[in-house]
């Protein structure tokens, strides 16, 4: 936790967020859930918590799971007067308001944080409290407590690299090492610097939690399929065991969606049968005993992943109804970053996402790998937070002990591009000698420098471009910042398409999956009429001005409706383009213009935007390789790894498959897939991005160019 004196107005967020509340008296309001603060572990140190940090520059506090320390100390330090109007340095008398700003390395914990802590502090959300996301502002200039992701703090020192609005800063979650907060160490480190006072250096303190014994089980044997294993287990549970809600974790949102679909049919099926029986012999269910009526409890299934949208992600959070139990299907988001109550169980796979780069293939990939010990235990402990729990490991107590101790620091395994270009915008251009709690390889940061340099941000010399700045001007990753601005050229003019597909790849899914399995082939039916023979990218565009189109009839709900399409995804990507829309005029683009019927100035300028992530297909063979021909396999051009169409891919299944394809993302699972991909002719390639191809023959495919990416300096 970092504490600086504040000085000067606040500057605007460089992000393009706008804000949602207008100036004005924040409403008084009950003060909620006071008790219950009283009861937390953290409340008995608050008086020496903020001791500390009004007499100290850094104060490092180690808080147990469930003491409170996020919700509770942004709260101490505001009424103890560190958010108060403070006399800015401009020498003009101006008094400066001060904010207390709180970073979550998730979102979604963000969100559901700051609701907390303004229903505490009797706040509309907005007002004295609030929070600050992609693409989702709930701020005002009355904030006074901000919880902010980390990349959202980042892209504000862009702006503002004194970040003179914030009176104290509180880096949550630093034990995760998530890319963005260790960065942040090293620039607060670096402000810390320039902002000299007579605090003293620094001081630590630590917080116990407060935890309950959790019963930990094994599986006997090992699991070959843990979606099964997680089902089975929930069942079991629901059957036998005594009231409480269960946590499971899996891996991703297609392991979440497949096992809520199973779920709710067999909990639906096996209430309908207690239910009867119950019946047969006269049992009533609010008399029956708890263990042995669990079977007669409803069931009910919620999902918790970063991606979900923000009012479905919230049902996680609501008390079941009388006679339920939850079942809660989350990713890692809910190992530390929030506090689900009613937890008495957990289910763990034993395993998690991780983005990584993909090693020589100048590539970054999902993969889904081993958690490590420290993970499998902040999962066990969320069984004990309120009352003794149980962990249900569906893997080997000998997995257990074979698992790694910590896991990685995200510096360690993911591309540096956007980071690189971030702090080269703040202004520190040696970035190999940048602050770095953990310094990345010399050849990691070699690739980021690559990857800017052909994108064009960079030159020769490694300074940042005219180019490399308006890039960083938008809250996207470098390669679809390139792509957003290159919709802009004479050449292509069909920003209105590449922005309505960039806003639907920021959004949630837009497709809606039934569990009715009847009407589930309804809807792979009526997807399929979306489908673009050119790729996802297009067809993305189309469904997405189609849902505007009838959105300005009114009909935008029905319409998703007969669709089977999530209307509240697409209504976020149209939120989504709003705010990418502004950022491009501000910029001098016009997001209204469009290639109508010219697709191919569409398709052009998708190949020049992701010029750096494209595979070509491998001849075939006649052996079938993992369920698809090799007809399917393809090779990346830079790298040259094998990679394969994405089932959901509305090219996947095209015969014979296109020669050479452009993606968004590489998802590794039993084999590297990628996803949401567009068909180019690669004679474009050498045309379009001649820094990263060099010309060959018309009969073959572009290869990779000798780069001569800028030094390290």
């Amino acid at each position: 936790m970092k504490r600086r004196r504040a000085e000067g107005d606040a500057d605007a967020v460089a992000n393009g967020l706008r804000h949602t509340k207008k100036a004005r008296p924040s409403p008084r309001l009950p003060r909620q859930h006071q008790e219950v603060r009283r009861q937390l572990p953290v409340f008995q140190h608050r008086d020496n918590i903020v001791t500390a940090v009004k007499t100290h520059r850094t104060v490092v506090l180690v808080g147990e799971t469930g003491s409170g320390k996020s919700t509770q100390i942004p709260q101490y330090l505001y009424d103890a007067g560190l958010a108060s109007k403070h006399k800015g340095s401009s020498g003009n008398g101006t008094l400066s308001p001060r904010t207390i700003c709180c970073t979550q390395p998730r979102r979604v914990a963000a969100i559901t944080v700051a609701k907390r802590v303004a229903e505490e502090m009797g706040s509309e959300l907005g007002h004295t409290c609030g929070y600050s996301v992609r693409f989702d502002d709930q701020t005002s200039p009355s904030t006074r407590v901000k919880y902010v992701t980390d990349g959202v703090l980042l892209r504000e020192a862009m702006a503002d690299p004194m970040l003179k609005s914030y009176s104290v800063l509180i880096l949550d979650e630093a034990h995760e090492r998530s890319l963005q907060t260790d960065i942040l160490f090293g620039l607060v480190r670096k402000l810390q610097d320039k902002r000299p006072n007579d605090l003293r250096d620094a001081a630590q303190l630590r917080i116990p939690g407060r935890t309950h014994p959790v019963q930990v089980y094994y599986a006997e044997e090992s699991q070959p399929d843990y979606v099964d294993a997680a089902l089975m287990t929930c069942l079991q549970i629901h059957a036998e065991e005594a009231p409480g809600d269960v946590l499971v974790f899996l891996p991703g949102r297609e392991d979440i969606d497949n096992l809520a679909l199973l779920l709710r049919d067999w909990l639906a099926k096996l209430h309908r049968e207690a239910l009867q029986e119950a019946a047969a012999v006269g049992a009533v269910v609010a008399e029956t005993p708890s263990a042995a009526a669990a079977q007669l409890q409803e069931g009910l299934v919620v999902k918790v992943f970063a991606a979900l949208p923000q009012e479905q992600q919230l049902l996680a959070f609501t008390p079941a109804p009388p006679n339920t139990r939850k079942f809660v299907l989350a990713t890692n988001i809910a190992e530390t970053s929030i506090t689900i109550s009613g937890v008495r169980y957990v289910i763990d796979c034993g395993l998690v996402k991780q983005r990584s780069v993909v090693a020589g293939a100048g590539m970054e990939a999902l993969k889904v790998v081993p958690v490590s010990k420290s993970q499998a235990q902040q999962r066990a402990g969320r069984a004990g937070r309120e009352a003794p729990g149980a962990c249900y490991r569906i893997y080997t107590e000998s997995t257990f002990l074979a698992l790694a101790q910590s896991t990685p620091p995200e510096i360690e395994r993911v591309d540096l591009s956007q980071v690189v270009l971030q702090l080269k915008v703040i202004g520190i251009d040696k970035v190999d000698q940048f602050d770095f709690v953990s310094p990345p390889s010399p050849t990691a940061l070699i690739a980021a420098l690559e990857s800017l340099y052909l994108l064009g941000t960079l030159d020769a010399a490694g300074d940042l471009t005219p180019h490399g700045r308006r890039i960083a001007q938008l809250p996207l990753a470098p390669t679809f910042s390139h792509l957003l601005l290159a919709s802009a050229e004479p050449a292509f003019e069909c920003t209105a398409e590449v922005l309505a597909a960039v806003s639907c790849l920021s959004a949630d899914n837009v497709f809606f999956t039934p569990t009715d399995q009847e009407e589930r082939a309804c809807a792979t039916a009526s997807h399929r009429a979306f489908a673009s023979a050119d790729g996802d990218l297009p067809c993305l565009a189309g469904i997405f001005e189609a849902y505007k189109a009838n959105m300005h009839k009114g009909q935008g709900g029905v319409w998703c409706k007969q669709h089977y399409l999530n209307a509240r995804s697409l209504a976020r990507a149209l939120d989504i383009r709003s705010q990418l829309a502004t950022i491009l005029r501000r910029l001098g683009g016009d997001p209204e213009s469009s290639c109508g019927a010219e697709v191919q100035r569409l398709l052009r300028c998708i190949a020049k935007g992701l010029s750096l992530q494209v595979a070509v297909r491998q001849p075939a063979v006649s052996v079938a390789v993992g369920g698809q021909s090799s007809a399917r396999c393809y090779r990346t051009v830079r790298g040259g790894k094998e990679v394969y169409l994405h089932p959901t891919s509305c090219l996947f299944g095209k015969n014979p498959p296109p020669r050479c394809l452009v993606y968004a993302e590489v998802l590794q699972t039993s084999k590297q897939y990628m996803k949401c991909v567009t068909a180019v002719d690669p004679a474009w390639l050498t045309e379009l991005a001649p820094q990263v191809f060099r010309k060959q023959s018309a009969a073959t495919a572009p290869a990779a160019a000798n780069s001569c990416a800028p030094r390290l300096k």
